[in-house]
């Protein structure tokens, strides 16, 4: 992984999206990172199980740069 993204920024990114589910106003969130065409990272927080579907929302790439380093 440390050669498609810096973990320590996906760290980052990671926490805070756990952050906004435990102590804000989203009940869930699921978040896939993907680099040069290979999946980095996925993670489900909150009420959602690996097999939830939500409406897709798409990170502009760059702020996707600006995350995990590029």
């Amino acid at each position: 992984m440390s050669d498609l993204v810096d973990p320590e920024r996906l760290d980052v990114l990671l926490r805070r999206i756990r952050r906004e589910v435990e102590r804000g106003p989203l009940p869930s969130a699921q978040v896939a990172v993907a680099r040069a065409g290979r999946l980095v990272a996925f993670e489900t927080y909150g009420d959602a199980g690996p097999d939830t579907r939500y409406v897709l929302q798409s990170v502009g790439g760059r702020s996707s740069r600006a995350w995990c380093g590029s």
